[in-house]
This record gives C-alpha cells, structure tokens and sequence, in this order.
C-alpha cells in the first residue's frame, strides 16, 4: 500500500451535515482510507496510490455538485520506512558556471 494524502478545496462552505455526507461518499470510494475536513471548505484524503488517484477523489466530489479543485499533494508515505517526501517537486535549479568563468571567456573573445 502506498499511502498519500490530498487536499480538496471546495468552493462554498459545507454544514456539517453536508460534510458528513460527502465524507461517507467517499469512503465508498475504493483505496480511501480517511476522509477528513479541516475547515467547513477544505477536505483532507488519505488514500491508497496503488487503489485509486486524486483526480478520482476530485471526481467523486465534483460528481456530487460541488465545484472544488485539487492540486495540493501533502505527504507521501512509504509503509515499511515511514519516509517522507513533500511535493509540488521542485526542478533543479539550472547551473552556470561561475561569473569569474564567464567573465575570463568573455575577455578572451574582446582580446582575440
């Protein structure tokens, strides 16, 4: 099993009885584990990667009537190691070679 979280913001706030509601939906979801809000808009998933996707789960909650976005993928947990990554990934920064470098071939191409 490999265990993500996501965060589903929806776009007006949920009473509790309406939160209740969209968390059992969820449950019925295959490869969801813990559906959870934290404010009256945002809802929390834990999920099972290899079962199902975040875009399932948005799916699940957008094919219910609410207009909602995903795009926050919080912690992914590998079982066995307990490891953690934190996403959006980052990419490399770009290297360039030092101004001293770029500086001296500079120079050169003026002395030729």
């Amino acid at each position: 099993m490999k265990a993500m979280d996501t965060m589903i913001h929806i776009d007006q706030s949920l009473d509790p009885q309406q939160q209740l509601t969209l968390e059992t939906a969820l449950r019925d979801v295959q490869g969801v584990v813990a559906p959870r809000f934290n404010k009256a808009h945002l809802l929390v998933v834990e999920y099972d990667a290899d079962a199902t996707t975040a875009m399932a789960l948005l799916g699940a909650v957008t094919g219910r009537g609410y207009r909602a976005q995903t795009g926050w993928l919080l912690t992914e947990r590998y079982a066995g190691n307990g490891c953690r990554r934190h996403s959006p990934r980052r990419e490399a920064p770009v290297r360039r070679p030092p101004l001293s470098t770029m500086l001296y071939e500079r120079a050169q191409l003026i002395w030729q």
